[in-house]
């Protein structure tokens, strides 16, 4: 192992050059110093460490320029309450807008190993000042200079204002694996790690606008290993894709692997876009934009056969044990991508993922594919034994606001280990069991119904803006069905993957830095960084967009965004091509004006002609692709829309709004039959664009005419999606004042004193054993809704500490007891809760939902204003029996009271007959 000084280092000793001193002693100090680290390292046996004691009259920090420009006040070595010693360096600056100005700290080529650990302390009046390495990749070229490629590190941020900090970085050696997808999506070259060594480290000071002050002591640099090959220290990087693969020679040579959270094929960064395969064909799902299919079962030679023909990739369960025992796995199954344990696991499936896991990396120690899986609970156990956890829930058409599931999606994170890589589940349809429900009320069986394509976007937006570096797209029909639903389904999928192929270098290489508001309050934006550029994704939070996403009343949209450069240009990124767009400094950042927005807009700030270049000619490549598609899915969607408002128009709902929405789409679908031209494809789409947002205005306010008949979308499942809102308005119609049969739940009233009591009548009390969480529940005589006693679940943190922990499951949840219905059978389940503090822990609240629709059709409460009632009306498809569960998701406490389960009607399909003759219900009038 070589061991270098650099010509600032001191001994442990406090020896150091003194730049007064003559060239001879400052020779005979360095060599000192140099003397006095090997012989610390030989003595220790361990690597030397190299210290600036900032403690002599010279600066040892330079300025290296940034992108704010800013004036210098001060930079001086002063005696201001140092950290250490007698003396610290200062740096006090006045800049504008940026994000950076550099102090560099130049040193001999260190190799980035996993113990390079250099570190700095630092005191600042301001938050964010950032500590950064260069590092250099002498076997790759950077195209625009033909040099080596460098690339900065970004370590620890300051935020201890007005304290002394440590600031240092993690595992460089993983630090500059994470940079390489990003290089490589960006330039266009592949990069090559081997040998990267650091030649600089790097003082971010700039604080933000203004003046701000720096201080700077006892810079300390461990691990200090010559970068040259023939050193061979370990834990230094190597190149994932230039050594020669060990596979068996039937195996075409590949390789899978992460490098940080990015997935590399054989040297190429591939960002998974997975469909659930319904046997449908695979250069159909090609065409899609689709790289890989999941399927629940270990795939047939023939399918592997086709993945293989047509370049998707598979994930799919593992080869049964009896077939590893060989410790191989056999070669046609090269097509997969990723081995996947399991779906909905969770404690019971702990031990017996632990031995497949185990089984796998020794059987398939050849390729080393990722190992995949989508546990519901015990997140943190199964993040030790998985290379990336599958994530994601059901949010469109329930009652989970879409910034609550970001949220959830947030909290999913810190369930796991640090680092956990995640995919995310995407739906393109909604739950079958709300399918169910919908045949069941209305006597209609109707084709599966697809998600929006705008409500698809957001939630892709969402899941990459967070992380996830895998999207799975569920589908439980086929993609190439030649119904009307299915191809507008396709259409929106392949829109959604011709965005990702254009924004995928900030997908694969680029990280979360802030979120920024809009001028439209229900909007927001992610802004994503690579070294040479950021993106902006903006992403609508309507209240109710998981049932209509709607659009926002302005087609104007403005953000600032701190710490853009000033010499940063915007520019609109879409499949159709790039567009500059008006930008203006402002106090807090560039002020970007959107003079149409519309779903799946994306802002590209940059000043890098190649980046921009190169995204330039991607999107003049999808342009054409992009608007005949966006064409052909706004078409059939006009279809749709215009069938919907006309039912709905026969039902006396008043749409009027909706009507002249539906118009304007229709006059922007003509306008988008553009002359041929060289700019036709990115003004149709524009026009296109246009038609999209007025058909979500048509369909968002026909949903919320209807909202004011229901109490809320899941109490009549017909009104959770704009297709079914005829038949929500046809079923409100008969419920009207309709009599109820008599209360079929025994001990729905809750008048007993003891929970044991209620237990005999069938119902059930079960309590899930969280560490930290004392949980239960009990029938109290405190403040019921009636009578003497309600039902009170509690969960609380035995630990005060442990009070802002996340919930990964319920601890406790009370089920009724059954009650039987009959087929085609409308019941009204009916109750009341209170709510006193908000539930904390948990993005739920109490679950109230029964076993006709499932969680999908859950009443969610966080918090109640006194008593508040809740209502569901459900169907039984077969002679079947209902209960209903009150599930407490996080810590607080909630009391439930007269709890009813009442025959209402039958089904349509039956003639909606009264559930009893006594009762004597007629047919009522249509609502208006």
């Amino acid at each position: 192992m070589k061991v270098r000084p650099h010509s600032t280092a001191r001994s442990n000793a406090g020896v150091r050059p003194c730049a007064a001193a003559g060239p001879s002693l400052r020779g005979a100090l360095l060599a000192l110093s140099a003397w006095a680290i090997v012989l610390a390292a030989s003595i220790c046996d361990a690597a030397p460490v190299l210290r600036e004691g900032f403690e002599g009259p010279e600066t040892s920090l330079q300025p290296a320029g940034g992108d704010a420009q800013h004036a210098v006040l001060t930079h001086a070595r002063v005696r201001e309450a140092p950290h250490d010693g007698h003396a610290c360096e200062k740096i006090q600056i006045n800049a504008g807008n940026g994000s950076s100005a550099y102090y560099r700290y130049a040193i001999q080529p260190a190799a980035v190993i996993r113990e390079l650990s250099p570190t700095v302390w630092v005191r600042a009046d301001r938050p964010g000042i950032a500590w950064m390495a260069r590092v250099v990749l002498p076997r790759s070229t950077d195209p625009r200079t033909g040099e080596a490629l460098t690339t900065l590190l970004h370590g620890a941020v300051y935020q201890r204002v007005g304290q002394w900090e440590r600031l240092g970085f993690g595992d460089l050696t993983r630090l500059v694996e994470r940079q390489v997808p990003g290089l490589h999506s960006e330039l266009g070259v592949r990069i090559d790690i081997r040998e990267a060594y650091v030649s600089e480290l790097v003082l971010n000071v700039y604080g933000g606008p203004g003046v701000t002050t720096v201080w700077a002591d006892d810079l300390e640099i461990g691990g200090l290993v010559d970068p040259s090959p023939s050193s061979g220290a370990d834990g230094a990087i190597a190149s994932p894709f230039t050594q020669a693969s060990t596979a068996r020679p039937q195996t075409p040579a590949r390789e899978v692997r992460f490098q940080g959270d990015a997935l590399w094929v054989d040297g190429q960064p591939l960002l998974p876009r997975i469909v659930q395969y319904n046997g449908e064909s695979l250069p159909a799902l090609r065409e899609l934009g689709f790289n890989a299919i999941q399927v629940n079962r270990l795939p047939s030679d023939a399918l592997l056969s086709a993945a293989r023909a047509h370049g998707m990739w598979i994930i799919c369960p593992p080869p049964p044990a009896e077939a590893l025992t060989h410790e191989a796995i056999d070669p046609r199954f090269e097509p997969v991508l990723a081995w996947d344990l399991g779906s909905g696991i969770s404690r019971r499936e702990l031990e017996d993922v632990h031995r497949s896991a185990s089984e796998l990396r020794r059987a398939d120690r050849e390729l080393k594919r990722p190992l995949v899986a989508s546990p519901e609970a015990e997140l943190l156990e199964y993040s030790r034994e998985l290379d990336a956890l599958i994530t994601g829930r059901r949010t469109l058409g329930t009652t989970l606001e879409l910034s609550d599931y970001a949220n959830w999606l947030k909290e999913r994170r810190y369930l796991a280990l640090p680092g956990t890589r995640y995919w995310c589940r995407i739906p393109t349809q909604l739950d079958p069991r709300l399918e169910n429900q919908w045949a069941a009320l209305s006597g209609q069986s109707r084709a599966a119904v697809a998600a929006g394509h705008g409500q698809m976007d957001v939630l892709v937006s969402l899941a990459l803006s967070l992380g996830c570096r895998g999207l799975l797209f569920e589908s439980h029909t086929p993609l190439d069905a030649p119904d009307p639903v299915t191809q507008r389904r396709a259409q929106a999928l392949r829109l959604i993957n011709l965005r990702l192929e254009l924004i995928e270098p900030w997908i694969i290489g680029g990280s979360l830095v802030t979120w920024v508001s809009s001028s439209d309050a229900s909007i927001s934006g992610a802004v994503l960084e690579t070294e040479r550029a950021r993106l902006l994704i903006p992403m609508h939070w309507q209240q109710g967009a998981q049932f209509e996403l709607g659009h926002p009343p302005s087609r104007e949209l403005s953000f600032v965004v701190p710490g853009i450069p000033e010499t940063n240009d915007a520019y609109e990124l879409s499949p159709s091509g790039m567009r500059r767009l008006n930008r203006t400094r402002v106090a807090g950042g560039m002020h970007i004006r959107l003079d149409d927005y519309s779903s799946g807009t994306v802002v590209l700030m940059t000043q890098d002609p190649l980046v921009i270049e190169r995204l330039s000619r991607e999107a003049d490549r999808l342009a054409e692709t992009a608007a005949r598609v966006q064409r052909d899915l706004i078409i059939r969607e006009v279809a749709t829309v215009e069938q919907t408002l006309e039912r709905l128009a026969q039902s006396g709902i008043s749409i009027s709004d909706s009507t002249a929405g539906l118009a304007a789409a229709k006059a922007a679908i003509s306008g988008s039959e553009v002359p041929a031209a060289i700019d036709a494809p990115q003004r149709a789409y524009r026009q296109l664009r246009q038609a999209a947002g007025a058909l979500s205005r048509a369909r968002r306010g026909a949903w919320e005419r209807v909202q004011q008949l229901v109490e809320s979308p899941v109490s009549n499942p017909l009104a959770v999606h704009f297709e079914t809102l005829p038949e929500a308005v046809e079923l409100h119609s008969r419920l009207v004042g309709s009599p109820r049969g008599s209360n079929l739940l025994s001990g729905g009233d809750m008048e007993m004193s003891d929970v044991r009591q209620i237990q005999q009548l069938g119902w059930q009390h079960v309590q899930y054993e969280l560490e930290g969480v004392q949980a239960g529940a009990q029938l109290s005589p405190e403040g019921a809704y009636s009578g003497r006693y309600c039902l009170r679940l509690e969960a609380r943190a035995s630990d005060p500490e442990a009070s802002s922990q996340l919930l990964p499951t319920p601890p406790v949840w009370v089920v009724s007891a059954p009650v039987d219905v009959a087929a085609g059978q409308i019941v009204r389940i009916h109750g009341w809760v209170r709510i006193d503090q908000p539930i904390e822990g948990s993005v739920d609240g109490l679950m109230i939902f029964d076993s006709l629709g499932g969680q999908m059709l859950s009443q969610r409460i966080g918090r109640t204003s006194g008593w508040q009632e809740f209502t569901l009306y459900r169907a039984a498809d077969r002679d079947d029996s209902v209960t209903v569960t009150f599930a407490m998701t996080g810590r607080g406490e909630a009391n439930i009271d007269a709890v009813s389960i009442e025959p209402v009607l039958q089904s349509a399909g039956a003639g909606m007959q009264p559930a009893s003759r006594s009762l004597g219900i007629s047919r009522l009038p249509l609502v208006r």
